[in-house]
C-alpha cells in the first residue's frame, strides 16, 4: 500500500509546485485550475481528486510556503551565532520571501493581498508561532547575558512581538516602491542592530543599513 500513498503524495506536491508558478505568474485572479493542471501536466480533474477548487490549492501553496520559512527560522534559531545574527537569519526567514516574492512577481502585492483574504486563519496561527521563536531566542539571549530586555522596559515577548511587526514593515510607506532583496536585508541588519543595542545589548559587525 506504500507505493500508491506516494504516488498520490507526489502528484498533490507536483500540483502545488505549478500552482507557485502559475500564481507567480498570473495572480489569483488570472490563474484558473486549467492552467495549473496543464503546467502540472495532468487533467483538470486529476486535480480535483486533491483539492476542491483554486481556493483550496492557494490555501495548501500557503501552508507550505509558512511550513518552509518555519523550518527556516528554527534553524536560524538552533545556531550558536551572536543574538544579532541569529536574530537576522531568522527574521530573514520569516519575512524575507514575502519581499522576494513581491520584487519578483508584478503580482507580488495581489498574492499577498489574497492570502490575507484567504489565509487569514493560517497567517495568524504562522505570526503566533514565530513570535514565540523570536520569543525564545531572546529570551535565551537574556539568560546569558548578551540582552536585557527588562531595562528597556520590555518583556522578551512584546520585544519579540515588535520585531516581527517591524520586521513585516521595512517595505516603506508605498506598496508601490518594493525594496529588492539586497535592500531588505540592509533595513533587516539595521532594524536589528537598533533593536540589540536597544535592548541592551552589543550588536556585531552585521551589514549595516545604507
Amino acid at each position: 500500500m506504500a507505493a500508491p500513498v506516494l504516488e498520490e503524495t507526489g502528484r498533490r506536491e507536483e500540483i502545488l509546485s505549478a500552482a507557485r508558478n502559475i500564481f507567480a505568474h498570473y495572480g489569483f485572479r488570472r490563474a484558473s485550475l486549467e492552467e495549473i493542471a496543464r503546467e502540472a501536466g495532468i487533467s483538470r480533474t486529476a486535480v480535483y481528486h486533491h483539492f476542491k477548487n483554486k481556493e483550496d490549492i492557494f490555501r495548501a501553496v500557503c501552508e507550505g510556503i509558512y511550513a518552509r520559512a518555519n523550518e527556516k527560522a528554527e534553524n536560524a534559531a538552533s545556531t550558536g551565532e551572536p543574538v544579532d545574527r541569529k536574530l537576522v537569519a531568522l527574521l530573514e526567514a520569516q519575512a524575507g520571501w514575502i519581499f522576494r516574492l513581491l520584487a519578483s512577481s508584478r503580482h507580488g502585492l495581489e498574492v499577498v493581498d489574497e492570502s490575507n483574504r484567504l489565509c487569514g486563519d493560517i497567517t495568524a496561527t504562522w505570526s503566533r508561532r514565530s513570535i514565540k521563536l523570536l520569543t525564545r531566542v531572546l529570551q535565551n539571549a537574556q539568560d546569558r547575558g548578551e540582552l536585557d530586555t527588562a531595562a528597556a522596559g520590555f518583556t522578551p515577548e512584546t520585544a519579540a512581538g515588535f520585531l516581527f511587526l517591524c520586521a513585516h514593515g521595512l517595505q516603506g510607506p508605498s506598496p508601490a516602491n518594493v525594496p529588492s532583496a539586497t535592500q531588505y536585508s540592509r533595513r533587516l541588519a539595521g532594524l536589528v542592530r537598533l533593536s540589540v543595542a536597544g535592548l541592551g545589548g552589543r550588536p556585531t559587525s552585521i551589514t549595516k543599513e545604507r
